[in-house]
């Protein structure tokens, strides 16, 4: 079952992964064209202000740079809600990791006790051992 749970989880991986690089492909290559137009529309005096190439020209750079920033913003937003989704997955891993740790903690590790003690405990052993071999010997 884990490795159908696997492939499922590379499935989805390989789908996201996917779908980031279409949608970086495909806003890059609507803001290419946006910027063809824009140019166009420039040199052929047709920018739709008619108030000469200088005042068209200023507002297209700024439209460039308005466009720019909100492509580096939105670039940004989709990293930060990447690398936001990978800690929830971390900390969920963690948290995991925790839980297993809190299980097997009391298993693994013993009270200390110390040398005496065990020296102590090791003699009864063996004396009580050595009254069984008896016993059975006899």
């Amino acid at each position: 079952q884990q490795s159908e749970s696997g492939g499922v989880l590379g499935m989805l991986e390989v789908i996201d992964s996917d779908f980031a690089r279409l949608e970086s492909e495909t806003t890059t290559d609507e803001e290419e064209a946006a910027s063809a137009y824009d140019k166009f529309m420039l040199e052929s005096g047709g920018c739709g202000y008619h108030k000469g190439a200088e005042v068209c020209g200023s507002i297209a750079k700024k439209t460039d740079q308005v466009k720019a920033a909100e492509k580096l913003s939105k670039k940004k937003q989709s990293e930060m809600s990447k690398t936001e989704a990978d800690r929830d997955d971390t900390q969920a891993e963690l948290d995991s990791a925790n839980e297993e740790y809190d299980k097997l903690k009391p298993v693994c590790i013993k009270p200390s006790v110390s040398v005496e003690e065990r020296v102590a405990q090791r003699e009864a052993e063996i004396e009580s051992l050595q009254q069984a071999l008896e016993i059975l010997d006899n």
